[in-house]
């Protein structure tokens, strides 16, 4: 391996010369910075695998979910037209507006759920109570009978009757996060879920409010905390996974 400042003008024989030659096993990971010429020989059949790591940043991460929050509405999906250069700033004026206004939306809580950062489970059987008490005990939200939880605009969650049966043959639903239900955009975050009995119909009344009533606001008070314990459960879980995000006003 070698660091060139100017990768595409070399002499084959010096680079050979400069060279360090590293022997990599089954299973070893090598990493280099960026800008390393380096090429790869293998003493058998066998295969390699290069990844590129890159950095993540604030500017990024915010403008990607700004922009799924955008793509939502109609209105700024909308193909600008324009008979002139004042009707086209009339168009571009409320377009900065209501980004204005879906700005507001975005905290760090709904940016970057706790499951987002913690290595996570990619589906969830909320039969499994095992699985379930595992998540629960990394969950670090502050959840109560008094709290207030709102859907994630950045999450959305997809029921098995729109999920073709051949790609998803046991998900009841799947939840996508950070994504706007654009074919451009891909989900930063995807959980299948496979329901419990006593879950079915509550994962299926989320969704459908989800779909109809985006702004609805959930009551933890109308949830009996001591016999419907397992949907206490699901919801913690809920906002680990960043579906659900708690009140705190």
């Amino acid at each position: 391996m070698i660091r060139m400042e100017q990768p595409f003008e070399y002499n084959k024989q010096e680079i050979d010369s400069l060279a360090t030659e590293v022997e990599i096993c089954a299973g070893d990971v090598l990493y280099h910075p960026a800008g390393i010429w380096h090429s790869v020989e293998c003493s058998e059949d066998s295969f390699t695998i290069n990844l590129s790591l890159k950095n993540l940043n604030k500017a990024d991460l915010i403008a990607q979910s700004l922009k799924h929050l955008m793509v939502q509405d109609p209105s700024l999906r909308e193909n600008i037209t324009f008979t002139s250069r004042e009707d086209l700033h009339k168009s571009l004026q409320e377009g900065i507006e209501k980004t204005f206004e879906l700005l507001k939306d975005l905290t760090p809580e709904v940016i970057a759920p706790q499951n987002l950062l913690i290595p996570r489970y990619l589906k969830y059987d909320f039969s499994n109570e095992q699985q379930l008490k595992s998540i629960i005990r990394k969950f670090s939200g502050k959840l109560t009978s008094k709290s207030k939880l709102y859907f994630n605009p950045l999450s959305m969650i997809v029921s098995k009757s729109n999920i073709p049966q051949d790609e998803l043959p046991d998900a009841d639903f799947v939840i996508h996060h950070n994504y706007a239900g654009h074919a451009e955009h891909e989900s930063l975050m995807r959980v299948e879920i496979v329901t419990s009995p006593e879950s079915h119909d509550f994962m299926e009344t989320l969704a459908q409010l989800r779909a109809s009533d985006p702004d609805y606001q959930m009551n933890m008070k109308d949830i009996n905390w001591k016999k419907d314990n397992h949907l206490v459960d699901i919801v913690k879980v809920l906002v680990y996974q960043g579906f659900l995000v708690i009140d705190e006003d």
